[in-house]
Parts: C-alpha cells; sequence; structure tokens
C-alpha cells in the first residue's frame, strides 16, 4: 500500500512539474494531496458479543494540494480517490464500538505558500461499548514529507500519532494520561476504554513563496483558526494587531525574512539580464535569451545558470536539518530540507527534501546552449 502512495506522489509530482513549465496550461498545476493513508485497524469482541474489524477511513480527509491560482481544499483528500468520502462520526460510532472526542481541521498543517494547501484533519477517538479491543496502529509520512510543494511553496505538515494510557475516564480527558508520541510504525497493540488514539494527517502542499501570499488572506485564515499568529510573522511575513493587517509592520517583516534568508540582497549589474523571455520552469523562474547566450532567470532578473538549467548551483541556499515548530514538518535523521533562495531578492524557488550530507540533485536539465554541427549532425551534450 505504501508503495502504491510513494510511487503515485512521485507521478503527480513529475507531470505537476511539467505543467508548471507552461504559461498556458500553469493554472492547471497542482501541488500533491494527502500523500499517505495512514493505518488505524482495531478488532476484536463488540457490544453484542459479535467479532467485528474496523479499517479507519477518516485519514480520506488529509489536506489536498494548492493549485498555481488558488489554496488546495481542506480535508480535500487524495486526488487518486476521485470522490473522497469518509462517514459521519455517528454513523462510526453506531456501526463500531468507537467514541469520538473530535473530529476537526488542525491548524498550520497546510503547505505554506503563495497559495497553501488545504488543512489536514485530526483525530482523537476512544472505545464505546466494550472494554478492550487489538488496535493496528501505522504508517509513513511522519518522518518524511509527502505532499511536496512547488514554485517555492513548502510541503504539508507530516503525520503526528500519539496514544494516551489512562487518559480518559467516562468521557472526560484525565490529566495523568500518560501520552506517548508514535512513530511511523508502532504496530499492534492492546487498547481500553481508559486510553486515546490521536492523530494528525498530512496537509496539501503549498505554491509559490509564502511571503507573496495577499495578507488579507492570511488574516482570514487566522481569523478562522487556520494559522497561528506565530505562523503567520514567521512563514508569511504578516502582522496582524486586533484582527486587521499592520501594512508597515507586515511591509518591514517580509523585508527582513528576505534579507535574512540570503543576507545582503545581491546588486552587481554583471549578475543581471534584461533579455527577452523565451520560456520558464516555473512561475519564478524563467528562461531568458540575451546577447550572451540563453539563462534561467529569476523574476529580479538575476542569471543562476546560463546555458542549462542547472540553476541550483548560484541560488542561495539554506539547509535545515530540523525545520522550526511553526512549519510542523518532522524530519527523519537521515533528512535534510534545502530552501533555494533568488540572491538580488530573497525570493522563495524551491524546497528540496533529500538525503542528510548530500546536495539536492537537479530536477529539470536541458542543454541551453546553440546547437553545434560536425559534418551535417547536430551535436548533443548535457
Amino acid at each position: 500500500v505504501e508503495t502504491v502512495w510513494v510511487v503515485s506522489n512521485a507521478t503527480m509530482l513529475v507531470l505537476n512539474k511539467l505543467l508548471a513549465t507552461s504559461p498556458k496550461y500553469r493554472h492547471r498545476t497542482q501541488t500533491i494531496s494527502d500523500g499517505c493513508m495512514a493505518t488505524f485497524n482495531l478488532g476484536g469482541i463488540n457490544q453484542f458479543g459479535e467479532p467485528f474489524g474496523l479499517h479507519l477511513m477518516d485519514p480520506l480527509a488529509a489536506g489536498s494540494g494548492a493549485w498555481a491560482t488558488k489554496d488546495g481544499v481542506n480535508a480535500g483528500g487524495p486526488i487518486t480517490s476521485p470522490v473522497s468520502a469518509i462517514a459521519d462520526v455517528e454513523r462510526n460510532e453506531q456501526v463500531s464500538p468507537l467514541f469520538y472526542l473530535h473530529r476537526k481541521l488542525s491548524p498550520d498543517t497546510a503547505g505554506a505558500g503563495k497559495f497553501r494547501g488545504g488543512l489536514s484533519a485530526e483525530v482523537a477517538l476512544t472505545l464505546g461499548g466494550i472494554a478492550r479491543a487489538e488496535a493496528l496502529v501505522m504508517t509513513h509520512g511522519a518522518e518524511v514529507p509527502n505532499t511536496m510543494g512547488l514554485g517555492g511553496g513548502w510541503p504539508g505538515a507530516t503525520v503526528r500519532q500519539s496514544f494516551g494510557r489512562g487518559a480518559i475516564k467516562d468521557g472526560r480527558m484525565q490529566q495523568d494520561g500518560r501520552w506517548e508520541a508514535f512513530g511511523p510504525k508502532p504496530g499492534l497493540m492492546e487498547m481500553t476504554n481508559r486510553d486515546v488514539f490521536a492523530v494528525i494527517w498530512q496537509g496539501g502542499g503549498g505554491w509559490g513563496d509564502p511571503i507573496e501570499r495577499d495578507p488579507e488572506e492570511v488574516a482570514r485564515d487566522l481569523a478562522a483558526g487556520w494559522v497561528s499568529t506565530r505562523a503567520a510573522r514567521e512563514i508569511y511575513g504578516v502582522i496582524a494587531r486586533d484582527g486587521r493587517i499592520d501594512a508597515a509592520a507586515t511591509d518591514a517583516q517580509r523585508k527582513a525574512l528576505r534579507e535574512e534568508r540570503v543576507g545582503r540582497l545581491a546588486s552587481d549589474d554583471a549578475i543581471f539580464t534584461r533579455g527577452t523571455e523565451i520560456g520558464s520552469i516555473s512561475e519564478s523562474l524563467l528562461i531568458v535569451r540575451d546577447q550572451n547566450g540563453t539563462h534561467v532567470a529569476t523574476k529580479a532578473g538575476c542569471v543562476l545558470s546560463t546555458g542549462s538549467t542547472r540553476w541550483r548551483a548560484r541560488a542561495a541556499a539554506v539547509t535545515f536539518d530540523t525545520l522550526p515548530p511553526e512549519y510542523r514538518i518532522a524530519l527523519h535523521e537521515g533528512l535534510s530540507v534545502t530552501a533555494y533562495y533568488c540572491p538580488a531578492s530573497g525570493t522563495l524557488l524551491s524546497v528540496d527534501v533529500h538525503e542528510r550530507g548530500t546536495v539536492p540533485p537537479d530536477d529539470v536539465v536541458l542543454d541551453l546552449r546553440p546547437p553545434q554541427y560536425e559534418h551535417g549532425q547536430v551535436l548533443v551534450s548535457l
């Protein structure tokens, strides 16, 4: 099952990167949705003395990916499930010995971007009508972001699973419960009606640089409780006071974030082009031709590569082994995240997840040099 999800995620990412190169079809580009099917299976003898088995379908309520022109759908689920649907809480409780403490949207789970991903749902549940059962808990996406963003958008939050033993009594949460944060594969365990299983699934990936998001959209997310004040300030560069955007403070915060990303913004005329745009890799990475050749340049005109699309080598790069908590992304000890920025504007161009200690590979490799001929044949080299 996990192989199916991982291959689907990789395939959709490649196809949407191709779409993102086309100004005509870019509006159809969508980042990765949902990312995984976190397993919670429950089995035993139900309240009627009958054997029962349950595979919880609620993980379909993870966030869908952002598009190049709009936000993802909250709890929208995967695009590999054309009509994603989950049962009402009451229906699940009616047919299975479950008792839900909550099922709701989880703040700060959406992948940040100019257009954010959809938020994931989260649940907390215990047993209802029986004393004990066997639970099987396992997932992927708890230490590896699966819902990748595009064009400078961040992945959605990773899966978080926890189990509270003795955390509930007579339907009420207890302060003396013993909570354990689970990794991806805790496996089979006994669950009693004093225990609580809680899980937050993955949000959808974001599209574009978060500090290019309309501040009023961030204000609406703040008002809805979908993004925290800290995430609004540190990721989106938006400052709100009494429910209203402080425009001057927001401008100052966004300027500070750009400079924090790259240090001093590059201004040497030698690294800029005023050439003609002839293509693109994404909304923020353009293919430009001038008298000096064909280049990959940012929207600010900063040249990152000439003669090929291997642009990362000249971008400003910051590598994280651990991400700040507002991103809600946990990384396996063998992974890092590298963010690439325009040296001249500080615009976020790409967010790459990769093996720790390695350099992320170039994902689009094209030879932009003029064709060379020998004996009437075009010579091709990369």
